[in-house]
């Protein structure tokens, strides 16, 4: 088989309509939780926010949030692609256990290090740039059901946070990127969110190839998150190594 001849439409074996309906069926589908996805991102955006200004809950509600953000992801995975996408591609099972890899690699990567408190801070104060582009991909991804309507699609055909992957990945990068943005990030830490990030981005980058295809106009949105987080994180490392390399030249 000469793979060579193959192009991204040939693993698409669907319509945007076809597309489009799939979505009002996983929304028809979860009943109540269709209503709850729309309310959980700005419920988590909240926390993102006070976890911003109280200093005392930043611990709890970064543990909240991550064990929030790795069930949306093994739900993604399970109603998603496990139970409703797998009818247009065969590739759907493999990526559903992406989704439950990425919800372990979250919490392997972000809740050890909220309950210690015994890291050093690499930085002596917040990145204010990096907090904004944060909050902006957080808010995006609340926002991303109204933005589908805005686009063109119905309201049941809307994408929803918890129950499709695209809110669920903006949403959870823009996390990444708040922790990155915190005075007493790590290098470890840093690298860790990195690490953490790969699977979003990937499925980000499938995502917007899926959707030039189709000619799907929210691409566009996919591709702004997939810049706005590798821009910040490239930020965050290189402002960790550089307090690292200062801290070594000095007497």
């Amino acid at each position: 088989m000469d793979w060579l001849t193959y192009s991204i439409a040939d693993f698409v074996p669907y319509t945007a309509e076809t597309y489009r309906r799939l979505a009002a069926q996983i929304n028809e589908a979860a009943g109540l939780w269709r209503t709850l996805a729309l309310f959980a991102p700005w419920l988590l955006l909240a926390a993102a926010w006070q976890h911003k200004w109280q200093r005392r809950f930043s611990t709890l509600s970064t543990v909240l949030l991550a064990l929030t953000l790795a069930a949306s992801w093994v739900s993604c995975g399970y109603i998603y692609f496990a139970t409703f996408y797998s009818q247009l591609n065969w590739a759907a099972g493999y990526l559903a256990w992406g989704f439950y890899a990425q919800a372990f690699l979250l919490l392997a990567a972000v809740v050890p290090r909220a309950l210690s408190s015994t890291a050093a801070p690499a930085s002596n104060r917040p990145n204010i740039a990096l907090r904004t582009i944060a909050m902006g991909l957080m808010l995006a991804a609340a926002c991303w059901p109204l933005a589908g309507w805005i686009l063109g699609r119905t309201w049941q055909q809307t994408e929803r946070f918890g129950l499709f992957p695209d809110a669920t990945a903006v949403f959870t990068l823009g996390f990444m990127v708040l922790l990155a943005s915190r005075n007493t990030v790590t290098a470890g830490l840093v690298w860790g969110l990195a690490i953490t990030s790969v699977i979003p981005l990937l499925w980000l980058v499938v995502s917007s190839a899926f959707l030039s295809v189709l000619m799907q106009p929210e691409r566009i949105l996919i591709c702004l998150a997939i810049a706005a987080t590798i821009i910040a994180l490239a930020v965050s490392l290189t402002a960790v190594f550089s307090a690292r390399f200062q801290a070594a030249a000095k007497p």
